[in-house]
C-alpha cells in the first residue's frame, strides 16, 4: 500500500511542479520576482515524501520478513 501511495504521490507531485508561476517585475527596481505556490506536508516538499513513502514501504516489508522467519 505504501508502495502505491508513493507512485500517487509522484504523479501529483509531477503534474503541481509543471504549473508555471506569475513573474512579477518590480517597476522601480526592475527585478524581476516569479511567484509559485509552494506544495508542503509538515514542513516537507511533497516532492520529498516520495522517498519517504518507499523506506517506510521497505522497512515495513523487512520487519515483517523478519518476524516471519524469526
Amino acid at each position: 500500500m505504501l508502495l502505491l501511495a508513493s507512485a500517487g504521490t509522484w504523479l501529483i507531485t509531477k503534474r503541481i511542479n509543471t504549473q508555471k508561476g506569475r513573474l512579477l517585475v518590480d517597476e522601480q527596481t526592475g527585478k524581476k520576482i516569479l511567484l509559485k505556490k509552494k506544495h508542503t506536508f509538515f514542513y516537507i516538499p511533497v516532492r520529498y515524501w516520495v522517498f519517504i513513502l518507499i523506506v517506510a514501504a521497505i522497512v515495513v516489508f523487512l520487519v515483517k520478513a523478519f518476524k516471519i522467519a524469526g
